[in-house]
């Protein structure tokens, strides 16, 4: 007989009693915890990316400080670039070619870019997106080169 198995971390159930071809497979939590590949870690320790438990790794004050500082500076500098296309101090255009220099820019979902013209809402701009073949939840990082010459032909030189 089998040693008897600790319970899932997800929902404190048994695991099954058969793997699956060396897998276990919690079935009432299988959105959580399918296809595990080994004894899941204590919670806490690891977090589960595909069917794989990964370690995070540990991060010294100092290096959470610096992180913080970083986002807050792309956030600033996301911010201030929208508020610059409200105003007509810049182009959908500019701001797609300072977005392959600038990586803060990259992460600027499109909607949002959109939102941020003056005349264009949140209705609007899902209707451009959808004229354009554009996703939803893309971001400017993720537009192929006809969507970026697409949606600056739609938009024209409009600030």
């Amino acid at each position: 007989m089998w040693p008897p198995r600790p319970p899932c971390p997800g929902c404190n159930r048994p695991w099954p009693l058969a793997d699956v071809q060396g897998q276990l497979i919690c079935i009432p939590g299988a959105d959580r915890f399918d296809a595990i590949t080994s004894q899941p870690p204590a919670p806490g320790t690891a977090i589960k990316q595909g069917a794989f438990f990964v370690k995070l790794p540990q991060l010294s004050p100092q290096d959470r400080a610096d992180a913080r500082l970083k986002a807050l500076a792309a956030r600033a500098l996301r911010s201030q670039v929208k508020q610059e296309l409200k105003t007509g101090q810049r182009t959908v255009a500019t701001v797609l070619e300072a977005a392959a220099a600038e990586p803060a820019l990259d992460r600027l979902k499109v909607c949002e870019l959109l939102e941020a013209l003056p005349g264009i809402g949140k209705v609007r701009a899902t209707v451009i997106m959808s004229e354009l073949g554009i996703a939803p939840t893309r971001r400017v990082r993720g537009l192929g080169v006809h969507q970026r010459r697409a949606l600056v032909d739609y938009l024209g030189d409009k600030p």
